[in-house]
């Protein structure tokens, strides 16, 4: 499991659009043509991958080809269910706190 400090940045990466995750995939069918590792899992990998809630990639590690309008990665990392809990809170924090900053 990803330490609170990676997470706390991972959160702040996501709200600053550093990080595309396949949350934001409206078409579940894509998401093995956005995260290629994906395609070339067997059935054994695939199995160990439940308790997986999304996969994501840093912007910059795009590929210069995009699906859809969406960008493509060779590489992708994972966020558990049990991360996604604790994620989930801390990017609406990172948002809020954003907002407040902006408005004061």
């Amino acid at each position: 499991m990803i330490d609170i400090k990676e997470l706390k940045k991972l959160a702040v990466d996501i709200v600053d659009g550093k990080v595309f995750g396949s949350w934001e995939i409206k078409n579940a069918d894509l998401v093995g043509s956005v995260f290629m590792p994906l395609m070339f899992m067997n059935e054994e990998q695939r199995i160990e991958d439940k308790n997986v809630a999304h996969y994501y990639e840093y912007m910059d590690r795009a590929s210069s080809m995009t699906i859809n309008g969406m960008p493509a990665f060779s590489s992708m990392r994972k966020i558990t269910k049990e991360e996604l809990d604790i994620i989930i809170p801390l990017v609406e924090e990172y948002k809020n706190k954003k907002k407040e900053f902006i408005n004061d």
